[in-house]
């Protein structure tokens, strides 16, 4: 299956006109190796119109959805879709179909309704999410059993995070609370009371302090052992989402309005804005080695960043500019190895980016009909296993992305 899913595609190009009363398009299909045009199936709106080998039809006016589909072994399938409106004026039409699984991994039933975050342990042995009925629960991964139910809060946890020893797991809720808890016990042994609801917390190395960033921008340095608040300082109040380098040295928030700015937390100063288009910054994500950054707009693009290079005005180099999603981007993981993204998004569906050309990134595989919106994604810190959640309660373990050239 691997295998399958990623296999290295050669492209070849084909082309056909059709043409009908008053309307005229020219579609060019890129087809994987091994797929012949006789076997590519097009359909506009609800009615099949021929294959790829197909030279003419008749065509009237309107809009359709264009679809091309060709199915692949073990339930698979190649596929492409547009939304084309023929007139009286010639339209082309250049049409990539990608790879398409719809087969689900193995997974288990969490909760009943949404998981709204996830965290792995360092050890890669637990799994904690955040459900939709305030709940935290503790999950080990091998057994696939649920080890801990932890109760306090009354809103859902939008954050979570585990100390580096794995000892102590800190939940930062939308009731305004940070709890931390006793892994082995599951016993809270520490609240904090920001006020406001909370979008993301990180620990610090020694798991001495946490530190989190608040409705309206505010962030927050908290004492583990006292809960007391020692310092903080204020963001941006256009605050959309939030993310802490693995090194908890930088902290980067998307913003409501498009842009993204990177924060240093030793001196509490701003030292870059990256303007983007007025689309919202949905979701944030590094690389493991802080060298990469991952951000998900709402015009369901994702944008990939290297930190350690400079564009002329001084801000992280862009790399690449991934689209594909038909809906916002609403989470993104690096994998352990940083050679791989994955994106989930609010059109129900995953992408599997290789990054192994940087500035070329190219799309491994799309897995489509996920229960709903994808809200969190976590890659095992030992096993490279994907987990990703969202509505329906469901965490689904997928197998560690294997590049096309390896």
């Amino acid at each position: 299956m691997r295998a399958l899913l990623y296999a290295l595609l050669s492209l070849t190009s084909l082309g056909f006109a059709q043409k009908g009363p008053g309307a005229s398009l020219s579609l060019s299909c890129s087809l994987p190796s091994g797929i012949a045009p006789e076997e590519v199936k097009v359909s506009l709106g609800n009615k099949e119109i021929g294959t790829c080998a197909t030279s003419s039809y008749a065509l009237e006016p309107g809009s359709y959805k264009l679809v091309l589909r060709a199915e692949a072994a073990g339930g698979t399938y190649y596929y492409f879709e547009r939304t084309v409106r023929l007139t009286d004026r010639p339209l082309e039409v250049s049409a990539r179909l990608e790879l398409y699984d719809p087969r689900k991994p193995e997974g288990f039933k969490v909760a009943t309704s949404y998981i709204y975050s996830m965290a792995h342990s360092p050890d890669g042995r637990y799994v904690a999410v955040g459900a939709a009925d305030s709940t935290v629960r503790i999950w080990d991964v091998q057994s696939r059993k649920e080890l801990r139910m932890l109760k306090g809060h009354s809103k859902y946890a939008r954050a979570l995070d585990f100390s580096r020893d794995g000892k102590l797991l800190a939940s930062g809720s939308g009731d305004g609370t940070i709890r931390v808890w006793e892994v082995a016990s599951g016993k809270q042994v520490q609240l904090m009371k920001p006020g406001k609801g909370v979008w993301n917390l990180s620990f610090d190395p020694t798991a001495t302090r946490v530190t989190s960033v608040q409705l309206g921008g505010d962030v927050a340095f908290w004492d583990v052992r006292s809960g007391k608040y020692l310092k903080g300082f204020k963001t941006s109040q256009l605050l959309f989402s939030a993310a802490f380098s693995p090194s908890g040295r930088t902290m980067v928030l998307g913003r409501s309005t498009g842009g993204v700015e990177v924060w240093d937390l030793g001196s509490a100063r701003r030292v870059n804005v990256v303007e983007l288009a007025s689309t919202p910054v949905y979701a944030l994500a590094f690389s493991r080695n802080n060298r990469f950054l991952g951000v998900g707009l709402g015009d369901g693009s994702v944008l990939v960043f290297d930190l350690l290079a400079r564009e002329d005005n001084g801000n992280p180099k862009q790399l690449a500019a991934l689209t594909g999603h038909a809906d916002a981007v609403s989470s993104l993981a690096f994998s352990i190895d940083n050679r791989f993204l994955v994106s989930g998004s609010g059109d129900r569906t995953l992408r599997f980016w290789d990054l192994g050309k940087p500035q070329a990134p190219s799309l491994m595989m799309v897995s489509p009909d996920q229960l709903g919106p994808v809200y969190s994604l976590t890659f095992n810190p030992k096993t490279g296993v994907l987990a990703s959640s969202g509505q329906g309660g469901q965490v689904y373990l997928w197998p560690r992305p294997v590049s096309r050239l390896e």
